[in-house]
């Protein structure tokens, strides 16, 4: 039986960066890469990390080449900033090239 305690470690994210992600599109490959780079940078109190792609691939569990082109797709869209190995997330929204979703229901 799982038993997940916060004294195990966790990741801390402030509500107005996730109510921002909430308004755009992110495939299932980018949000898998964006949690593996909060989980080894936010959960060990970190801004950035070095992080190879072997690594991202335990994480995630997706081959190589979808890390190769996920982490090229967040950075493309400075989701994710990138220098060599090192990845950090990008906490300044308004930077952010995504378009935010656009509900037809009101």
């Amino acid at each position: 039986m799982a038993n997940p305690q916060l004294e195990n470690g966790y990741i801390k994210i402030a509500n107005e960066i996730s109510e921002h992600l909430m308004q755009i599109n992110l495939t299932a490959y980018q949000y898998r890469v964006l949690w593996a780079i909060w989980r080894k940078t936010y959960g060990w109190n970190k801004k950035e990390d070095w992080l190879s792609y072997t690594q991202l691939q335990e994480l995630t569990g997706l081959r190589k080449q979808h890390i190769w082109r996920t982490v090229k797709e967040l950075t493309k869209n400075n989701i994710v900033t990138r220098q060599g190995y090192k990845l950090s997330f990008n906490k300044n929204y308004h930077t952010w090239k995504m378009l935010p979703n656009r509900s037809t229901y009101k």
